[in-house]
C-alpha cells in the first residue's frame, strides 16, 4: 500500500528558519526566487510526524503502519519498526502531558511578528492550569502553556532561545490567554533517534520582551523580501553557522565568503609559535561554521558546473570510483551461479553460513525474555567529544594515564 500526504506551506517568515531571517534580515530577499527543494532527510522527518499525528488524534494506531510504504514530498519511505519505535517514544512522553492538547495546531504568528499573513504549525500545544513550575531561583509559576517540537534528524537541539520555539509558545500564548491567564510558558524539543529531550520555561514578562524585539527585526525582513527596504550588504547581511545553516545562498553568498577568508587572515610573526588554550577554543568554536560553508561551496561549485555542461573555469566534472556490485535479481543469480559451479565447489563459497542477529534485533525478538541473554551482550561506550559547557550530559574527567591512549586523530566534534 502506497499513500501520498500532502503537507501545507509555511509562511514567509517561517518560524522553522526563525534564526535564519532574524539573525540576518536581508536572507530572504537572497533567498528569493530559489525554488524550495525538498529533501530525502526533511522527507523522512515529516514521515515521522505524520505516523505521531495519527496516533495521538486517534485515527491509526503507530504499529498498524508497520509494513506501509508512504510518500512525502516525492520520496517514498517503508515504514520500519525503528520508525515506529522512535515515534512511540515522543507519543508517549506527550500522552503523559497534562491538560488540554492540540496536536499539529496552527498557530497565526502575526501578533508576534506583527506582519499579518504569517503562520506554522506547532506539533503539539499543551496546556494545563494546575501545572506548577519551580524555577532555580524558587519562584513558583501556576498555570502553564507547552509548545512541542518533535525532531527526527542526527542534530543535537536545544530548547533555550530556540527562535522557531520561542514564536510559537508566543503565539499560542496570544491564542490561548483567554483561555487562562497562563503564568509560564515551555518548548520542548523531543529528539528520539538522538535519546535527548530538552526543555526551557519563560514566564510572560519574557514572552512579551521577546515579542517587542522580534517585531521590527520581523517587519525588516519582509520590506526587504519585498523591495520595500533596498538590500544593503553590509546593513542587512550577518553570516553566522547557525544563521546560514538552511539558507539557500550559504554557498554562493560573497558576505558569508568574505567573513570565512577573514580568517585566515596573516598571522603576527611577533607572536609565539604554538596556539594558546584560548586561541585554540576561539578556532575550534568556528570548526562546524567552516566545515559547513566547504561542503555549501562545493555543492554550488558542482551545481555551476553541471548547467555549463560539465565544467567551471579550472575544473570539470569526473566520475569517481564504481559502486559495490549488487546482484539484480539474488533468485535468477542464484540459479545461474549453481548451474555453472563445478561440481567439487562447496556450497560454502556460494553461500554466506547462517549468521546471529544483532543484540538490537534480537531484544525485539525476546522482549522480557532478553534479559536471560544481556550479560552476554557487549556495548562499547559513546565516543568522546568536545562538546559546550551548557550541553546537558555529564562531564567526562580524564586521568592523565587514560589521556595517553586516546587516539585524537578522528575526534567528533560537536559545536
Amino acid at each position: 500500500m502506497s499513500d501520498t500526504v500532502e503537507r501545507a506551506l509555511h509562511s514567509i517568515l517561517a518560524p522553522s528558519k526563525g534564526h535564519m531571517w532574524a539573525h540576518c534580515v536581508g536572507a530572504l530577499r537572497m533567498c528569493k526566487g530559489i525554488p524550495n527543494k525538498p529533501t530525502k532527510d526533511a522527507a523522512s522527518g515529516t514521515c515521522t510526524h505524520w505516523i505521531s499525528e495519527q496516533e495521538l488524534k486517534g485515527i491509526a494506531p503507530l504499529q498498524s503502519q508497520l509494513g506501509k510504504e508512504l510518500q512525502f514530498d516525492g520520496f517514498k519511505f517503508t515504514v520500519d519498526q525503528d520508525r515506529i519505535d522512535r515515534a512511540r517514544k515522543y507519543v508517549d512522553v506527550i500522552q503523559r502531558e497534562p491538560g488540554s492538547k492540540y496536536y499539529e495546531h496552527l498557530v497565526d504568528t502575526s501578533p508576534v511578528l506583527g506582519v499579518e499573513g504569517q503562520e506554522g504549525h506547532s506539533d503539539c500545544i499543551s496546556m494545563d492550569p494546575d501545572m506548577v513550575v519551580t524555577r532555580p531561583d524558587g519562584n513558583q509559576y501556576k498555570g502553564i502553556l507547552s509548545s512541542h517540537d518533535l525532531k527526527d534528524g542526527a542534530g543535537l537541539v536545544y530548547a533555550k532561545d530556540n527562535m522557531q520555539g520561542l514564536v510559537y509558545v508566543a503565539a499560542a500564548a496570544f491564542e490561548f490567554d483567554i483561555v487562562y491567564p497562563w503564568e509560564g510558558f515551555r518548548f520542548c524539543v523531543h529528539q528520539p533517534r538522538m535519546h535527548h529531550y530538552d526543555e526551557w520555561f519563560y514566564t510572560r514578562e519574557e514572552i512579551a520582551a521577546f515579542v517587542a524585539t522580534i517585531r521590527p527585526v520581523a517587519q525588516l525582513a519582509f520590506d526587504i523580501y519585498h523591495d520595500v527596504v533596498p538590500l544593503d550588504e553590509d546593513a542587512h547581511l550577518n553570516p553566522g553557522y547557525d544563521t546560514c545553516r538552511w539558507c539557500d545562498v550559504r554557498g554562493s553568498c560573497r558576505k558569508r565568503a568574505a567573513a570565512q577568508v577573514a580568517r585566515f587572515a596573516a598571522v603576527d610573526p611577533t607572536q609565539r609559535l604554538k596556539l594558546t588554550d584560548e586561541e585554540v577554543t576561539t578556532y575550534y568554536a568556528t570548526l562546524n561554521e567552516m566545515e559547513d560553508w566547504a561542503k555549501a561551496l562545493r555543492a554550488e561549485a558542482f551545481r555551476r558546473a553541471a548547467q555549463r555542461r560539465g565544467s567551471i573555469p579550472g575544473y570539470k566534472i569526473v566520475r569517481g570510483k564504481a559502486g559495490s556490485r549488487e546482484w539484480t535479481d539474488e533468485k535468477k543469480a542464484q540459479s545461474a551461479i549453481l548451474f555453472a559451479l563445478p561440481p567439487d565447489a562447496p556450497d560454502e563459497m556460494v553461500f554466506k553460513p547462517r549468521e546471529l542477529q544483532s543484540p538490537t534485533q534480537i531484544q525485539k525478538v525476546l522482549k522480557k525474555n532478553y534479559d536471560l541473554v544481556k550479560d552476554l551482550v557487549y556495548q562499547p561506550p559513546g565516543q568522546l567529544s568536545i562538546a559546550p559547557l551548557h550541553d546537558r550530559r555529564e562531564e567526562v574527567i580524564l586521568e592523565r594515564a587514560e589521556f595517553s591512549v586516546i587516539d585524537t586523530s578522528d575526534f567528533d566534534s560537536l559545536i
